[in-house]
């Protein structure tokens, strides 16, 4: 009987350190998990701040200069009034506007072409008629049959941001057709001609 409980007892004592070697391999495992993930914490932090200059400022579409234009279109053109902005192809089958002109209609309430990109939630037909005019735009650089288009499609007026586009200023030089309304920090507001008087003229003409 002693062997058998030597053997016994030399069997309990190996449970017990083998017991004891796995809580101590996992207790190493948590341990180096929770090491990792604090390492690859502060590698994300320091990668974040190592970019913090590298945000591309022509991406702030709304700039100061922006703002000051928007606010004088509140007060000087008429509420119904439809823009024209400069444009480009955000995804498939969707245009947005490239400046701050993207901007006007929410907060100004005047209404631009493209409109905010939720029209492509739209119908098929008027997706289609809103990408072909902001297409053709971008690519007619006379100015007369630049004015036809947007007459045909009752466009009032242009907006071109500090940024430039597809839309160039020379194709709104004739000033027969265009009517330059607001020129300041690179930004320049059109009115197209003989289309009815505007919301400040009218304000003026109340006033007398």
């Amino acid at each position: 009987w002693p062997r058998q409980w030597l053997q016994r007892h030399e069997s309990s004592a190996i449970a017990d350190w083998l017991v004891g070697q796995r809580r101590h391999l996992e207790q190493g495992r948590t341990w180096l998990r929770w090491l990792a993930a604090g390492l690859l914490l502060g590698a994300s932090l320091w990668g974040a701040y190592e970019l913090r200059e590298v945000v591309n400022s022509r991406t702030a579409l709304l700039t100061p200069a922006d703002l000051e234009a928007l606010a004088w279109i509140e007060d000087n053109v008429e509420p119904d009034a439809l823009f024209l902005i400069q444009s480009s192809e955000w995804m498939a089958h969707v245009y947005a506007g490239s400046d701050g002109g993207y901007w006007i209609t929410p907060l100004t309430g005047r209404r631009t072409w493209p409109p905010p990109a939720l029209y492509g939630l739209g119908s098929a037909d008027y997706i289609e008629r809103v990408n072909q005019v902001a297409s053709d735009a971008g690519k007619i650089a006379d100015g007369a049959t630049l004015y036809a288009l947007l007459r045909e499609h009752g466009f009032t007026h242009v907006y071109l941001g500090r940024y430039g586009g597809t839309l160039k200023p020379e194709s709104f030089a004739d000033r027969t057709l265009f009517r330059p309304l607001y020129q300041q920090n690179a930004i320049a507001i059109f009115a197209l001609e003989n289309h009815r008087v505007g919301w400040s003229e009218q304000k003026k003409m109340w006033a007398q």
